[in-house]
């Protein structure tokens, strides 16, 4: 090879890849933004069903607590995710990651025995209801918050603690991306970030929503909390820090306040991430609430379908078993299917009357191995006890009538696992919209590619508002294009946020960028549970779908200002290093100090701008400011 033959760059899906770094870690700052990822979605796909099955509340106000338990987590990145991002320009990304992970672990664990631990503690039920049901939005209803409360107030504060351990990790993915890249790749660095992401959401939905269904809650707590450990493991191997220079002055979080008021740039990242981050929370959160609390498995399964016929042949069975289900669900010859006792038939079983139901059969020696293996168990959470009734059911009465309650009877598990599908769907449509999105960055442009993007967000956001229950085709097209929606809206934040951050500050930029998240998903999500539960399972989307709409409205108006703000012009030739000097400006000033430092360069009579030149120049303006 010649003198004169350029070195190829080696490169990681078309990013070239830095010296000191290798493909081993590009690797993992992906795999492992894969996994902190599943971390986002996976306490929606749990919530509702532990809400249910084992902290037993009553589903009346599944939306606002649902909705609470989610804000426990802002909660949590809203008081430390700013001051955590500035923290690591100082101490460096992986260190936290890797107390993330550990903290997720734990704090899992914690969630998944909230009751134990109420019960250890010895909380007071009444105290606990009155704190939890004015978290919950409903103080004047603490009476009916008595009986789960103390085990809720544990779950409170153990998703506070998930949220802590997410903010310590989650946003310095974002942040490393910058710290691996160029400006010319960070769009492609920024998509490859929102494709794991949005990976990781199609992984959740399309696992978790099966574990919990075919082995409860607990199973998905066990498998969060193995997921938290191998991603602690995996960053403690193979992922490397490669920070920016560190500036001589220390910069902490209050120190962007100023960059972002002079930003155009910094305030349209800002303001989208306000508003558009809530998108997957909200879907999330309230889609799989919706689910769980619906009592139907499907649209084409409807109280008015069930022949009363049916309740006949129950009502006429000669035995105990039967005699114990028309007295706890009030049958009779003339009893009205209706939507009331769909319910009574299709929860009554993860009760303490399915307890005693199950009671019935304890001297049977002729049930199946699978039942009396379940039967013989001492302790059994809801999910089990559902199946296990379930299962008596059918030992119990002819195959017409156990057909009939088996499609009717409703449970978390299969509440969850349908109304994943949108959210699957979601991120399916997010994973494919990333690669094109990351190229429409480059070559279109921020703004060209955010405002279609979220165009597509409001619509999905009002389709399933308009979806008349979370397992309908709207609800589906819905999930798509917020799928789309969140691409662009991610990508292009933290890719503007970048553009305009000074190198040397991109820790506390990005830091203050993710404080904006929890702040717009606490009132998303606080109005929403609100709206959920007083008003329509749809109301919340359409509030969320009205309010990116504005946003739309309002990017469009400043669109060329920050187009021109992050697209630094040098009209002179400039050596690297004294152009990564100028990238240490505020973006909303940059333009005005390259033409300075070049307008200087031309009375010099110099033809290229020389780091020595901004030196000399720096030294300069410090000296006539100290005058």
């Amino acid at each position: 090879m010649s003198a004169d033959t350029p070195i190829k760059t080696p490169k990681f899906a078309g990013i070239g890849i830095l010296p000191g770094l290798t493909r081993t870690n590009y690797f993992f700052l992906f795999f492992n933004t894969f996994i902190v990822g599943m971390f986002m979605s996976i306490p929606a796909i749990l919530q509702p069903a532990f809400m249910n099955d084992v902290i037993n509340i009553d589903q009346k106000f599944a939306g606002s607590i649902n909705g609470f338990l989610q804000n426990m987590s802002q909660v949590a990145t809203l008081a430390f995710v700013a001051l955590i991002c500035a923290l690591s320009d100082r101490v460096g990304r992986k260190i936290l990651i890797l107390i993330g992970f550990i903290v997720l672990a734990v704090s899992f664990y914690g969630f998944k025995l909230s009751s134990g631990i109420a019960q250890g503690l010895g909380i007071d039920p009444d105290f606990a209801a009155s704190l939890c049901a004015a978290l919950s939005f409903v103080p004047g209803q603490a009476a009916e918050f008595t009986a789960f409360a103390p085990g809720l107030l544990v779950a409170y504060f153990m998703r506070f603690m998930v949220g802590i351990g997410l903010i310590l990790a989650f946003p310095q993915f974002i942040t490393m991306v910058g710290d691996y890249t160029r400006d010319k790749e960070r769009g492609k660095g920024m998509a490859l970030n929102g494709m794991s992401i949005g990976l990781a959401s199609i992984f959740v939905f399309g696992t978790f929503g099966t574990i919990v269904r075919q082995n409860g809650v607990a199973a998905g707590f066990n498998t969060a909390i193995l997921i938290a450990a191998i991603g602690a493991i995996l960053t403690a191997l193979f992922i490397k820090d490669c920070m920016p220079e560190a500036a001589s002055e220390k910069k902490g979080f209050f120190d962007i306040i100023p960059l972002v008021r002079g930003s155009i740039a910094l305030k349209a990242a800002y303001i989208t991430t306000l508003i558009t981050r809530a998108d997957t929370v909200i879907l999330a959160t309230f889609i799989v609430t919706w689910g769980v609390t619906t009592a139907t498995i499907s649209s084409d399964i409807r109280p008015e379908h069930v022949k009363p016929a049916i309740i006949e042949k129950i009502y006429a069975q000669d035995s105990p078993v039967a005699a114990f289900l028309q007295a706890r669900l009030a049958l009779t010859p003339a009893a009205q299917v209706d939507a009331s006792f769909t319910h009574k038939l299709s929860t009554f079983i993860t009760t303490d009357d399915g307890i005693e139901f199950a009671a019935l059969f304890n001297d049977r020696q002729d049930l199946a191995p699978e039942t009396q293996q379940l039967l013989d168990k001492p302790a059994r959470d809801r999910t089990e006890q559902s199946r296990l009734n379930r299962l008596l059911v059918k030992e119990a009465f002819p195959e017409e009538i156990t057909k009939t309650i088996d499609e009717l009877r409703f449970d978390s598990g299969v509440g969850t696992l349908m109304a994943s599908i949108p959210v699957i769907i979601m991120g399916i449509a997010s994973l494919l919209a990333f690669p094109f999105v990351g190229v429409m960055l480059e070559k279109k442009g921020r703004m060209a590619t955010m405002i279609p993007c979220m165009m597509c967000a409001a619509a999905g956001m009002f389709a399933i508002s308009l979806s008349p229950d979370p397992f309908h085709w709207l609800a589906y097209l819905g999930g798509a294009l917020i799928g789309i929606g969140m691409s662009g809206s991610v990508a292009g934040a933290n890719t503007l946020a970048v553009d305009a951050s000074p190198i040397d500050r991109l820790g506390a930029v990005m830091g203050g960028l993710n404080t904006m998240q929890p702040i717009g998903i606490l009132l998303f999500l606080g109005l929403g549970g609100v709206l959920f539960d007083t008003v329509a399972p749809g109301a919340p989307f359409a509030l969320k779908g009205l309010a990116t709409l504005v946003l739309v409205a309002w990017l469009i108006a400043v669109r060329n200002g920050v187009t021109r703000e992050i697209k630094p012009l040098f009209g002179m030739d400039w050596e690297e290093a004294a152009q990564a000097l100028m990238m240490r400006i505020p973006g909303g000033v940059r333009q005005g100090a390259i033409e300075g430092t070049e307008a200087y360069a031309k009375d010099q009579g110099l033809s290229i701008v020389t780091v020595a030149l901004c030196q000399e120049l720096r030294k300069m303006m410090d000296e006539a400011e100290g005058a």
